[in-house]
C-alpha cells in the first residue's frame, strides 16, 4: 500500500479533515497523510472505520482554559485533559454529541466557584460523579449525583456545593448520539449538592 503526505494543510479547525475525507477515494490502495497546521498533528483517513484519525504522542499536553469562555472541538481538544485554570471560571461548550466515541477530560488546576461545562443543542448528560464529603453536618461519607438524560444540561462544580477545587475530575463521553456519558470524582468540606442543572 502506498502513502501520500501532504505537507502543512489547514488554515482553520477541520480543513485538514475535510481533504482526508476528499482524497479517500483519490487513488486506490493509497492512504493519505495530513500535517494539520491548525493543531499540529498527522493524520489520516481510516478507510476500515471511515473516519479521519489523530497520531498522537503518548504524552499530550494539557490544554490551558482560557478566560470567560472556550468551545471544544475534536480537532483542537479530542486527546488532550482540559485544565480548568482559571479562578474567575471559564464556560465550557461541547461538540455535539455523535457517538462518535471521542473523550474529553477536564481537571480543575485552580480552584474555582464558576467553571461550566454545558451542552450543545438539544444535547443532555447521562453519567454520575462521585462527591467525598469530609464531614459538616454528618459524618464523612461519598455522595453520587446523577444526571438525568432527560433534563441535565450543564455541570457546574462548585467549592461550596462540592467541586471545585483542585485535584477534581470530569470527564465526558460521546459514546451516545444526542447524549454525553459524564463521569468524575470531585472533593469537598462542606455538605455537597448536585453539579447539574
Amino acid at each position: 500500500m502506498a502513502t501520500r503526505f501532504i505537507e502543512s494543510f489547514g488554515a482553520t479547525a477541520g480543513d485538514a479533515a475535510t481533504y482526508l475525507t476528499t482524497l479517500k477515494g483519490d487513488s486506490a490502495g493509497v492512504t493519505p497523510i495530513v500535517y494539520d497546521s491548525v493543531d499540529g498533528f498527522l493524520k489520516f483517513y481510516d478507510r476500515l472505520n471511515s473516519q479521519v484519525v489523530k497520531l498522537v504522542p503518548t504524552a499530550t499536553p494539557p490544554v490551558d482554559a482560557p478566560a470567560t469562555s472556550l468551545t471544544i472541538t475534536a480537532a483542537l481538544h479530542g486527546g488532550k485533559d482540559i485544565a480548568m485554570n482559571e479562578a474567575a471560571g471559564t464556560a465550557f461548550t461541547l461538540p455535539l454529541a455523535t457517538g462518535s466515541g471521542r473523550k474529553f477530560r477536564f481537571y480543575v488546576t485552580v480552584a474555582s466557584n464558576a467553571n461550566t461545562i454545558v451542552c450543545a443543542g438539544s444535547d443532555k448528560l447521562a453519567g454520575a460523579v462521585v462527591v467525598n464529603d469530609a464531614g459538616a453536618s454528618s459524618a464523612v461519607q461519598a455522595y453520587v449525583f446523577r444526571a438525568t438524560v432527560a433534563s441535565h444540561t450543564t455541570i457546574s462544580p462548585t467549592t461550596a456545593g462540592g467541586g471545585g477545587a483542585i485535584g477534581d475530575w470530569i470527564e465526558v463521553a460521546d459514546i451516545l448520539s444526542g447524549v454525553w456519558i459524564v463521569s468524575g470524582v470531585f472533593q469537598t468540606s462542606t455538605d455537597p449538592v448536585t453539579p447539574f442543572s
